[in-house]
């Protein structure tokens, strides 16, 4: 086979959104970290997903450096992380100069055990901070996680960069804990070619992160910095494709193209034995997406319709 699948590819909208916004940034002249299209991309995406407050940053991985330290995370501490994830959500720990535990993966939901997080907590009970990764997509057991990191007082940092558009009993990922991150990388479910979002219903907090991401600049007629500052904050230019992307995040059409391309994955992993959990038939997938109401009952039938097309013709 000498066509390559991609992991993910972007999506660009078909109207054009995103180039709108970059095109006013030129007109304007707007170029340069922040500006209109960074602070309208913040209270859009927050009201989206729901959080009060919302930091766009230059990547997921600089939004968990600033959550972490948001979470007073510093020399030492021990902040307990998912084993099962990708590096960039466990290297911020090592910049803030803290320890990072490895907390073993559930096997339902392939994220943070509950039972090994409990567990880790006897061992080590003196806990700055817990990362929870919502991996894939798929949500961890955040109801006995909080139960969990509540008991012990420990503030909870929510990686959410791959499950934009994952509601858990009705709440968006990434808005359950005390912060939530979210990535804009070029594979991500929406994408600013690179970049980031930390959100959190803490003004102060979300403030802070402003400031130290702006290279911790005092509010002086001079050069002025007392604090250690980051050079963190997105582009106007990026911020103008997220604002763009997030027009069609909900798009129906993405969410057929995201159906055939899965439901054509697991039919070819069926012919080897390997199995997906609780979505093993186009019918197990069509019935999520109408059960959280992401398609209406006419759009499910058509898109039922077309997978079975496509599968009968695989």
């Amino acid at each position: 086979m000498s066509d390559r699948i991609f992991l993910s590819s972007p999506h660009m909208s078909e109207e054009g959104y995103e180039m709108q916004y970059i095109k006013e940034a030129f007109d304007t002249n707007w170029i340069a970290p922040l500006g209109p299209n960074v602070n309208e991309f913040e209270k859009e995406f927050a009201k989206k997903v729901g959080a009060k407050h919302a930091a766009a940053l230059s990547s997921g991985t600089a939004a968990i450096q600033m959550a972490l330290k948001a979470a007073g995370v510093g020399e030492g501490d021990i902040v307990f992380c998912q084993s099962l994830t990708f590096s960039a959500t466990a290297n911020p720990i090592i910049y803030q100069n803290a320890i990072p535990v490895f907390i073993d993966s559930d096997y339902e939901t392939w994220n943070i055990d509950p039972n090994a997080l409990e567990e880790a907590f006897r061992k080590y009970p003196n806990v700055k901070a817990v990362l929870v990764v919502h991996l894939y997509g798929l949500s961890a057991d955040m109801d006995s996680i909080m139960e969990i990191c509540n008991k012990h007082n420990v503030v909870v940092i929510e990686d959410a960069a791959e499950s934009l558009g994952t509601y858990y009993k009705g709440r968006h990922t990434g808005t359950i804990g005390d912060y939530g991150i979210f990535s804009f990388n070029g594979n991500k479910i929406i994408t600013t070619s690179g970049g980031g979002m930390l959100v959190s219903d803490d003004e102060e907090r979300i403030a802070k992160v402003k400031f130290w991401a702006t290279q911790s600049r005092d509010p002086a007629r001079h050069y002025q910095h007392s604090e250690l500052g980051f050079n963190y904050r997105l582009s106007n230019v990026l911020a103008g494709i997220g604002r763009g992307q997030l027009k069609v995040l909900n798009d129906i059409t993405f969410l057929r193209d995201l159906e055939v391309i899965i439901m054509t994955v697991i039919k070819v992993f069926q012919r080897d034995g390997i199995s997906f959990k609780g979505m093993d038939t186009a019918e197990d997938f069509g019935d999520y997406l109408l059960r959280e109401k992401k398609i209406t009952e006419g759009e499910y039938r058509a898109a039922m319709e077309k997978v079975k097309q496509m599968l009968n013709n695989y």
